[in-house]
């Protein structure tokens, strides 16, 4: 009983309403619940008051279905243990078809920055420490307004997933926005204290209200064209050719990649 009136109470705060009105059927759907940042939050919420992580968070339409997932389910595990993986996005990751015809793919994703929760301490707050590395907190933390470049890194990692299914099953705190100087930004994937980067490009801005990023993969070319010599041998003995795809069979991707950016163009102008 304790246990579920501490779930309540988070929920009633999230939600910022009485925790009387918080019954089994009380949505958690809306605007208050759209997108991967709201339900990130909301179990960050969870984890931090109640000390469970419950994977269930992510696909409960309902109270009544997050308490049953919370009270029921034999995976909550306490967050000091590695993270349960979300078996919903397991399940989509699994009927994905990751291959393409196309020589890119792209993703793109935009926040309100104010979606962001405020933290007294942004290296103890749950959500901080369970989306971000500790080079990018340390980043942000530098920088005069910190949630705008949390906002920014957020999009990088959603705008990945998206881009690359690959990667939606995978901790946002093992996904680092690595700034480089030299080269710009590229994403890594952390682990461990090291970075290894990621063979996606990335671009990431914001406005004080609104940050944006696109990240775009180029498929791995591993076809090689045969050098002249090798045409005049015999057919026993010549290699396989393969014709490299022509610029005609490029222009649907790099379609997409120029209305990703008009999007967020778009969605930019919107906020003034």
């Amino acid at each position: 009983m304790e246990l579920q009136n501490s779930l309540r109470e988070v929920v009633a705060q999230f939600f910022d309403t009485d925790p009387a009105r918080i019954s089994p059927d009380f949505p958690l759907t809306g605007k208050r619940m759209q997108g991967s940042l709201a339900r990130a939050r909301l179990d960050a919420a969870i984890r931090r008051t109640v000390g469970l992580q419950i994977p269930g968070v992510y696909s409960a339409q309902s109270y009544g279905e997050l308490e049953t997932a919370i009270m029921g389910s034999s995976e909550s595990v306490a967050p000091s243990t590695p993270p349960v993986p979300n078996r919903l996005i397991d399940s989509i990751v699994r009927q994905l078809d990751t291959s393409s015809d196309l020589p890119i793919s792209c993703g793109i994703d935009v926040e309100m920055v104010d979606s962001l929760p405020i933290a007294k301490d942004f290296w103890e707050d749950e959500f901080y420490k369970g989306s971000f590395t500790p080079v990018e907190i340390a980043y942000c933390l530098m920088q005069e307004n910190p949630v705008i470049h949390f906002a920014a890194r957020w999009c990088a990692k959603e705008a990945l997933r998206k881009c690359d299914p690959e990667y939606i099953a995978v901790e946002m705190s093992e996904i680092e926005l690595v700034v480089a100087k030299s080269s710009g930004p590229y994403l890594g994937r952390y682990s461990h204290g090291q970075v290894s980067r990621l063979p996606h490009a990335v671009s990431v801005s914001h406005t004080s209200s609104v940050a944006v990023a696109i990240v775009i993969k180029v498929a791995e070319q591993v076809a090689r064209s045969a050098p002249p010599s090798q045409k005049a041998e015999s057919a026993d003995s010549a290699l396989p050719l393969t014709v490299a795809p022509s610029s005609a069979s490029r222009l649907p991707a790099i379609l997409l990649a120029v209305i990703a950016a008009a999007l967020s163009l778009w969605a930019l102008l919107r906020t003034f």
